[in-house]
């Protein structure tokens, strides 16, 4: 006895298994590689950082420029209108 002949229906689904399968490996390898390459292109990557480097940033962080943040208020712009608000509540 003879097997039966597989359907065109059958056929097609093996043939979608088989490209499912594939594109979901490709996507994992493809996941993999841009992982990699973000890790490897991170500057924290390298793990060590040069003497001088740390020097002049400890140098940078204690220098005054002269640039100041002000009283530190927020809000509205003092030109004597103010804004108007609406709040609607239930």
């Amino acid at each position: 006895m003879t097997q039966p002949q597989e359907s065109r229906l059958e056929a097609a689904r093996r043939r979608a298994r088989t490209a499912q399968t594939a594109i979901a490996a490709t996507a994992v390898a493809l996941f993999g590689v841009v992982a990699v390459a973000a890790k490897a292109s991170h500057p924290a990557s390298s793990g060590t950082q040069s003497q001088s480097s740390s020097v002049t940033e400890l140098e940078n962080e204690s220098s005054d420029d002269g640039f100041d943040f002000g009283n530190g208020f927020v809000g509205p712009a003092q030109s004597g209108a103010a804004p108007s608000f609406q709040s609607h509540s239930s």
